[in-house]
């Protein structure tokens, strides 16, 4: 066992990287019946419109409405052709070792101790639990956002690539899975939806010990009906002299074109929406991204702020500054914040 750190400080120079790589999801526009075939998905563009929009800001009290004055917009669309009913959103995602390994500290004693913590966590308790919620929103279709909502089915191929060897795919129906909690049983194709699961969960848990890691390729078929509009990532339009677009939406070069594509980011915030550790009154509890503060910026609202001591950065200083483990849900939580990666200095 590594020593305790003689510092009762966090290094001044401490990161940790991310070990889940994804890409960017591309989107593409077929027939349900072809999704066998996905090389006959063709990508979906993104269009200009222009629109006359009503006003719907809120107005001061007593102050007069101007309705005859034009809302107009000029905004970014994407939508599937009328010859194609169901999206494919297409995307991979890389799945490395070394968790609990720093990439950059200056304290040699602190980072053993690190990696110790962590290899003791998984001989007592492996990453099974950690791992089956990532294969779990990958199965449930979290990752497709907005474009679940409403879809008459959501078929989910996933093909797990590692060193020479290429695994059979593994289907899942995203209705047999629910959002809110982990757990599915559904049946899919004659395959228990929990066998697939624990089979995908399996293969993420040994690409984080392989030295070669592993790959997965995911595509998402939704069959949401002909010509129906669908939700490609939005841009943060930071230019304000180009602000005569109002909607900006994703798009990646593809095919001699653009196609509408979600941002990397977006889909590994869907992946690692898998903290219900945090303090709450719910039951069960909703699942939030795994963030240093228990963070959800559309709620505005911090699950883990520091005063309820179970934010990532107490938590792993009691744990490797002075050798205090956490409870088991605090400890799933850190090492999944560990996986995630980032900057932990101390210090601003």
């Amino acid at each position: 066992m590594a020593k305790k750190p003689a510092s009762k400080t966090a290094p001044s120079l401490l990161s940790v990287e991310r070990k889940i790589n994804v890409s960017d999801a591309i989107f593409f526009a077929g027939k349900w019946e072809e999704r066998d075939h996905p090389e006959k998905f063709r990508p979906v563009r993104v269009m200009e419109k222009s629109v006359l929009g009503t006003i719907s800001n809120r107005v001061k009290e007593n102050s007069k409405l101007n309705i005859e004055s034009p809302n107009l917009q000029t905004v970014d669309s994407a939508a599937l052709p009328a010859q194609a009913d169901t999206l494919l959103v297409s995307f991979s995602m890389r799945i490395l070792p070394g968790i609990g390994e720093t990439s950059s500290c200056n304290d040699r004693s602190y980072a053993e101790r690190l990696k110790s913590i962590v290899q003791q966590y998984i001989q007592k308790h492996s990453l099974g639990v950690i791992t089956s919620r990532y294969a779990e929103n990958i199965a449930n279709g979290r990752f497709l956002w907005r474009n679940r909502v409403g879809a008459q089915n959501i078929s989910i191929m996933v093909t797990t690539k590692r060193s020479d060897t290429v695994a059979a795919p593994l289907a899942f129906s995203a209705r047999s899975y629910s959002l809110n909690k982990f757990g599915g049983n559904g049946v899919v194709a004659g395959c228990g939806t929990t066998e697939c699961c624990s089979m995908l969960a399996d293969a993420i848990a040994d690409g984080f010990s392989d030295p070669f890691g592993c790959l997965l390729e995911i595509r998402a078929f939704v069959q949401l009906g002909t010509s129906q509009e669908v939700y490609p990532s939005q841009e943060l339009n930071l230019k304000k002299d180009s602000a005569k677009k109002s909607k900006i939406l994703y798009s990646v070069d593809y095919d001699g074109g653009k196609a509408a594509a979600f941002h990397s980011q977006k889909i590994g915030n869907a992946i690692r929406t898998i903290d219900t550790w945090y303090p709450h009154d719910l039951s069960p509890a909703t699942p939030i991204p795994v963030e240093t503060y228990g963070t959800v910026t559309s709620e505005g609202v911090a699950h883990r702020d520091v005063k309820s001591g179970r934010d990532f950065y107490t938590l792993l200083d009691k744990w490797v500054l002075d050798g205090e483990a956490p409870e088991v849900d605090d400890q799933h939580y850190v090492i999944a914040m560990l996986i995630r990666g980032g900057v932990f200095s101390r210090g601003g």
